[in-house]
């Protein structure tokens, strides 16, 4: 069963439109690479796209790498095949890979990334108001800030968190924001929800002590726990056009950032 890339294209293009994506990014997400009129083999998930993994499609022998940070996002004045961006692109071009990208208008879904990761730490009636901020919140069975921290970094697969707040303190409510959330328009949406824990990444120091001076705790998570989305996004794509492909998350780490 035989189907073409742009049958996908269209299909994610019409659940993430791409109207919905901050200005920032118009112009740099959905098919950024390739040919939508090609056959599809298989399809890899991916953060980030490097020439590591490009490798790991063309070993899963897929032609069709979708991430989630544009792969183009500044202006590109020379591609020299000595660079990374270089190599890359070169690799893409001659394996005859395509590449398309979500950026905030995956952010921006209902069920985008602060919900997958939701749901990946086990938080429950998950609210994900997309008018006024990128967090998911929900409710959590009582849990001391310490605990709720190794749970988090447990069921995220990393390699260290940083909390601030008392680590005695008693967590009902959690909220989450995938990617870069340290925003002190952010706390404010969380100390407004009455939220007990705010969990992102990119936490600033500044906004850290106005965080905890107005009752909030902060768990900080490394930008690449960004990556559970493709949970959901994988099951979406092989029920919806009934297994005619396989569809791999990249085991390739892009996070440079770990904790030792």
């Amino acid at each position: 069963m035989k189907m073409l890339i742009k049958e996908i294209v269209n299909y994610l293009d019409e659940k993430y439109p791409h109207d919905t994506a901050e200005e920032y990014d118009q112009g740099k997400i959905g098919l950024v690479i390739g040919d939508p009129n090609l056959n599809l083999t298989s399809v890899l998930f991916s953060l980030d796209l490097n020439s590591d993994v490009i490798l790991d499609a063309i070993n899963k022998e897929c032609n069709l790498i979708i991430t989630h940070h544009p792969v183009m996002f500044n202006p590109i004045s020379k591609i020299l095949f000595d660079t990374e961006l270089g190599i890359s692109l070169r690799m893409l071009f001659e394996k005859n890979i395509s590449v398309y990208s979500m950026h905030t208008n995956l952010d921006k879904a209902i069920e985008g990334v602060s919900y997958a990761i939701s749901k990946k730490v086990g938080i429950s009636d998950i609210i994900s108001d997309r008018e006024n901020s990128y967090m998911s919140y929900g409710k959590i069975e009582s849990i001391s800030l310490k605990s709720l921290a190794n749970k988090v970094k447990t069921d995220l697969e990393l390699t260290g968190v940083k909390i601030a707040g008392n680590p005695n303190t008693v967590i009902n409510k959690v909220g989450i924001i995938g990617g870069s959330g340290g925003q002190i328009e952010e706390v404010d949406y969380a100390i407004n929800n009455k939220i007990d824990c705010l969990i992102t990444s990119e936490i600033k120091l500044h906004v850290a002590q106005y965080a905890v001076s107005n009752g909030l705790c902060l768990i900080e998570i490394n930008h690449g726990a960004e990556k559970w989305i493709f949970e959901i996004i994988q099951t979406d794509l092989i029920n919806r056009f009934k297994a005619k492909f396989k569809a791999f998350i990249s085991e390739i780490n892009t996070d440079p950032l770990i904790f030792i």
